[in-house]
């Protein structure tokens, strides 16, 4: 009986009452509304220092006509960015306009939508319902570094095609042409974006591989598609690159084990709120006695978050190797690879924690708790059912997180840090007004943490300063004989500003 559920596309379940399937709905709905959350407060987003040379960039290639072939960072193996981000901003910035929040906006619906779709994805494939799917979509949406990440004009597209390339690898039936096409596409998109992607693409391709061991020509039925889309999508880059070697990288030291152990957590870290003072720099006592208890201790105790996501997706992903279905066979040896192979070779590289270094492979949680909780239904639905509803409430308890940030951001005007800092649309207020009130030429004294790129930038995108000359100063080599303003923090705590 079990077995002709599994046929007909989904488990076995006892028939349920019409308010049952309406909780059932609530639940998908408010799981959603979690994962779209990060589009609301968007008065309150952040725009630090990489955002604006992208903008800038993507702005140029609207004026000129000429699109580029690689980004104007360079990263710290050596290596040019690729032009992928440039090219989507670029898009956004013909259709719609330069305005920062514009291209932040654009950015943030394409990364949530690439979440929705990685559990949209592994719900399908593990043939579950609606229960399944809001577990899942609360997950992801519980996440505080996603959160941030997803509210940036930065450059998200390793994020976002890793995504992508999971749900398509994890979806029921045949890997056919369309979707070899579309998962080519997609790991050349994420490879002209950053290099860091390539242990996901060797090893995606190596999983494929594996699947076709007994049929050699089937391998090159399987890859070949996608490997050709991958190269057409970077003739642009690896043209630059042709013409730009890249640098030499670090000389790696010697492999350190202790290090390898840390890196192994990381992909747990993004999925929990351990370490997220991170982004709140000096502020970060300041927030914790302000959220006051019970969320401090569990701030403060967050390394067991991690401790139970770390032992209920690897166990999780165990089960899932055995299992009969080819694509989630498929998914759960990636995951497992793509786990140990960045561990590795973020600490051969000797890189540092950083947590954006997780964006190639922050799924793989998803992929081991998807699995946990399939197994659990599968063979004792009771206790499956317990599971799921835990994962839910503790993913809603984790997304208060999100909320009490916000929260924290509007009453304080920011931090007097470098990663959240002062809002956007608190520094196009005070460059609006600057501009207003200037005579044709102004220097702003900046005697805060903001960036002046990120000041330059919104000058550059507001009306009122098109006729006039601003400068940035420090204090120090601010002319002499033409008007200065100041602007400085309102208080010693939060990042509410004076211009003075």
């Amino acid at each position: 009986m079990r077995e002709s559920a599994w046929k007909m596309g989904g488990p076995l379940h006892p028939p349920r009452s019409a308010a049952w399937t309406w909780l059932k709905l609530l639940a998908v709905l408010l799981s959603l509304a979690m994962l779209f959350y990060r589009l609301a407060n968007f008065e309150l987003v952040s725009f630090i220092l990489d955002e604006p040379f992208f903008l800038t960039a993507a702005r140029g290639q609207v004026l000129t006509g000429h699109w580029v072939s690689a980004s104007p960072i360079q990263g710290t193996q050596g290596t040019t960015y690729g032009p992928t981000v440039l090219w989507f901003y670029g898009v956004v910035h013909w259709l719609f306009g330069s305005a920062p929040q514009t291209s932040i906006l654009a950015m943030c619906l394409l990364v949530t939508l690439a979440h929705l779709a990685v559990a949209v994805a592994l719900t399908r494939s593990f043939r579950e319902d609606a229960w399944f799917l809001a577990a899942m979509l609360a997950f992801i949406a519980a996440s505080p570094y996603q959160f941030f990440w997803s509210r940036l004009a930065w450059d998200q597209m390793v994020n976002v095609c890793a995504s992508l390339t999971v749900a398509l690898l994890c979806l029921p039936g045949s890997l056919g042409w369309v979707r070899r096409v579309a998962l080519g596409l997609v790991v050349g998109l994420a490879l002209s974006s950053h290099l860091m992607v390539l242990p996901l693409v060797a090893l995606t391709c190596l999983v494929l591989a594996f699947e076709q061991r007994w049929q050699p020509k089937g391998v090159l039925v399987t890859l070949g598609p996608v490997l050709a889309c991958a190269l057409l999508v970077n003739v642009p880059y690896l043209g630059f690159l042709r013409e730009h070697p890249p640098q030499p990288p670090p000389v790696s030291g010697p492999f350190s084990w202790g290090v390898l152990g840390e890196h192994l957590l990381q992909p747990a870290r993004v999925a929990s709120t351990w370490e997220i003072g991170y982004f709140f720099d000096q502020a970060w006592p300041d927030f914790l006695q302000w959220v006051g208890n019970p969320g401090r201790w569990l701030l403060e105790h967050a390394q067991w978050s991690v401790t139970a996501l770390m032992v209920l997706s690897g166990l999780g992903l165990l089960f899932t190797l055995g299992a009969r279905q080819t694509e989630q066979r498929r998914v759960a040896w990636l995951a497992v690879l793509s786990w140990l192979g960045y561990a590795a070779f973020y600490t051969y590289r000797q890189l540092n924690r950083e947590p954006h270094y997780q964006f190639p492979s922050w799924w793989l949680i998803a992929v081991g708790v998807a699995g946990a909780l399939h197994v659990l239904r599968d063979r004792i639905p009771r206790w499956g059912a317990v599971a799921t509803g835990a994962v839910l409430l503790v993913a809603c308890g984790q997304f208060a997180m999100n909320v009490a940030w916000m929260r924290y951001i509007r009453e304080r005007g920011g931090t007097q840090g470098i990663h959240y800092s002062v809002p956007l649309s608190a520094q196009q207020t005070v460059v609006h007004r600057l501009c207003e009130e200037a005579q044709g030429q102004v220097f702003l004294e900046n005697r805060t943490a903001l960036f002046p790129p990120s000041l330059g930038y919104v000058a550059q995108t507001t009306p009122a300063c098109q006729n006039v000359r601003l400068g940035l100063c420090a204090g120090w080599d601010c002319p002499q004989g033409v008007p200065v303003r100041r602007l400085r923090y309102a208080g010693p705590v939060g990042g509410a500003v004076v211009l003075e």
